[in-house]
């Protein structure tokens, strides 16, 4: 049987994902301008969209919403996250660095799950989930996502 937190967890996925399907209607992908997070109220505070875009030879990733949920979560833990070049939304940066290029190459929604045994020996699990947004119905340059974690 399922604990509640890996429940609520695959909740908060599933409904992102049937949001963006919802909203991207016969599309290769929705606009970030098509999201209205009072229409995912209950799980808007474990979402973010981040604009990716090349500058120079480099990719620059920057959030342009952030849950209220997350927030606080990394910023408790901002070592963490920055702990390479990028503020990104996961615990494991280069996991969601992965995931984010495989979502920019394919043009396919991404979701993963992790679990790490962390210092005081008990088990982190977490659930990303990365969803193309595109300003052109072409090129992808936005990620709707959400992050869900729990301790046991």
């Amino acid at each position: 049987m399922f604990e509640e937190s890996t429940l609520i967890e695959k909740r908060t996925t599933n409904k992102l994902c049937s949001y963006w399907s919802s909203i991207r209607g016969n599309r290769n992908y929705p606009n970030k301008l098509d999201i209205d997070f009072d229409d995912i109220e209950e799980i808007k505070e474990y979402c973010f969209i981040l604009s990716i875009k090349e500058v120079g030879n480099k990719m620059e990733y920057k959030f342009d919403y952030i849950g209220s949920t997350l927030h606080e979560i990394f910023e408790q833990e901002q070592h963490q996250v920055l702990s390479i070049n990028y503020s990104i939304i996961s615990l494991n940066p280069e996991s969601a660095l992965e995931s984010i290029d495989e979502v920019m190459e394919s043009g396919y929604p991404v979701i993963n799950e992790t679990q790490t045994i962390v210092d005081d020996g008990n088990e982190l699990s977490f659930r990303q989930c990365f969803l193309p947004l595109s300003d052109n119905n072409k090129d992808i340059n936005s990620i709707l996502g959400t992050f869900r974690c729990k301790i046991s």
